[in-house]
């Protein structure tokens, strides 16, 4: 790989992290917000927060970090809610075994969760959803 791909690479991995960072404080607090204050049940809240910051998430790194993708907003959209659908269910799974079985606190099991789950998204986004 040469220098200005691997640059390239770096500096998209850095821009898809930074925005997944915000997008993660919208989801935590929101689901937060949720179980605290309107006592969703966690699995619930964890589900709807997700979504919505899965879509602030698309918004941003479709503008910033891939500009210059091929794929029309809604089939890029389509791609990148499906692997957050897919994500989701992971992430209520995880979120059972982790707060049910090893009762590990909610907010503490969502960013565990949050970093594996990223890894996987940046990975299945860049090789899928975003056509160069």
């Amino acid at each position: 790989m040469n220098k200005y791909k691997k640059l390239r690479d770096k500096k998209k991995f850095l821009s898809y992290s930074t925005i997944g960072f915000f997008a993660f404080l919208i989801d935590i607090s929101i689901l937060y917000f949720l179980v605290e204050r309107f006592s969703y049940h966690y699995i619930t809240a964890t589900v709807a927060s997700f979504i919505i910051a899965v879509s602030f998430n698309y918004t941003l790194n479709r503008s910033f970090t891939y500009k210059g993708t091929k794929t029309s907003f809604s089939k890029g959209y389509i791609y990148f809610m499906s692997f957050a659908v897919l994500g989701a269910i992971i992430v209520s799974f995880a979120m059972y075994l982790f707060v049910e079985i090893l009762s590990i606190h909610y907010l503490t099991s969502r960013t565990i969760i949050a970093v594996v789950i990223g890894i996987l998204n940046y990975t299945l986004n860049t090789k899928l959803t975003f056509d160069f």
